[in-house]
């Protein structure tokens, strides 16, 4: 999802609420107005945008979104018994109870990659959180590995994904050859929703419980050829501000909840993130991350919109103090149109979105 979505439902949450307002105040307590066929003018205007919101939910998720979570339906309830709101509204009614199994439920969804490969997902709301859906530098990030540049970086090695949402770039690594992967975030339904999307990719995959350095063959005896070309795929707990595993910054994994931590010695190949940095604590934690849990010889690739370039400096600073090379390349011929750029802008900072590429120094 891009960043002018997120801003849509920002947008589509006041709407909603000011046509519940609206519609609210035009029919009355427990729709009297219409009843007792006083104030005609104030029925006719919560008609017009009873017919508005309606028109919204129809068109656009966003907005069914917002409107399931702003309990449109019930709200507006009297509109039954009023006769000139009586069909929208049972019309609205009637998408908002198909809508709100895909808020509270989510949806499968498949993302086909500019070289062909397909990767399935688990996907929510937006309302569940950013990391619930993909954003455009994950996308982004799937193009670049699929340069010839990078052609071996994922065969066979293994590869860990940060703040990983949804787990695109993990499960495409996985698609693309990796031994193992896994995928880390610190919110325990993120957690749940990366382990889903790791289940609708079996063909590829063989999910298995977080443990550190796991084998490359994951399982063993009759089963053993039967897996044996899988990439073993993991979900852990990482939480870059928990002082608890110690590191270059303190990151760690927190207590609690269903899954492993990320163990501090655990160290992988290649490590992915994107879209990583937001706020300045997090992000120059981030340093200390990927120091700890990239390999000697590794590469890590972060794809990121260039929001805040004070955030990027002193990760920057961190990244130096960390004995860690960067390299930054700014993505050309980005999709995004100039229209959504500035409006995205006004929420997150604007900017264009850059590749870093990371390795420990000599």
């Amino acid at each position: 999802v891009m960043e002018d979505d997120f801003l849509e439902a920002l947008v589509a949450s006041e709407r909603v609420a000011e046509w519940i307002e609206k519609i609210k105040r035009g029919v009355g307590n427990d729709g009297d107005a219409g009843r007792s066929g006083d104030g005609k003018d104030s029925v006719s205007t919560a008609a017009s945008e009873l017919k508005q919101l309606l028109e919204e939910v129809s068109q656009s998720s966003v907005y069914a979104e917002e409107a399931v979570l702003a309990q449109a339906d019930v709200e507006l309830s009297a509109c039954a018994q009023i006769e000139q709101l009586a069909s929208d509204f049972e019309t609205l009614s009637l998408l908002l109870r198909r809508e709100r199994v895909k808020v509270n439920e989510g949806q499968v969804t498949e993302r086909e990659l500019d070289d062909g490969t397909k990767v399935k997902l688990y996907e929510q709301a937006l309302t569940h959180g950013v990391g619930s859906k993909v954003w455009q530098a994950a996308d982004l990030l799937c193009v670049e590995l699929a340069r010839p540049k990078w052609e071996t970086l994922l065969g066979g090695k293994t590869v860990l994904e940060l703040g990983a949402g949804c787990g695109l770039c993990g499960l495409y690594a996985a698609r693309k050859g990796a031994q193992r992967v896994c995928l880390t975030d610190f919110e325990e339904p993120l957690l749940v929703n990366l382990e889903k999307s790791a289940h609708l990719n079996t063909r590829d995959c063989m999910v298995t419980k977080y443990q550190p350095n796991a084998e490359d063959k994951a399982a063993t005896g009759d089963d053993e050829k039967s897996h044996q070309d899988k990439c073993v795929v993991q979900v852990a707990k990482l939480d870059w501000l928990n002082p608890e595993n110690g590191g270059c910054d303190g990151e760690g994994g927190g207590g609690g909840g269903t899954f492993a931590r990320l163990e501090a010695t655990d160290t992988f190949e290649v490590i992915l993130g994107s879209d990583l940095m937001y706020e300045m604590k997090p992000s120059v934690a981030l340093a200390g991350v990927i120091q700890r849990h990239l390999c000697k010889d590794g590469t890590c690739l972060l794809a990121m919109k260039l929001r805040y370039e004070d955030i990027l400096a002193n990760f920057l600073a961190k990244a130096e103090e960390c004995k860690l090379e960067c390299n930054i390349r700014k993505v050309e011929n980005e999709s995004l149109s100039d229209q959504k750029e500035e409006s995205a802008g006004k929420l997150f900072g604007g900017g264009h979105h850059i590749i870093i590429t990371i390795e420990h120094k000599d």
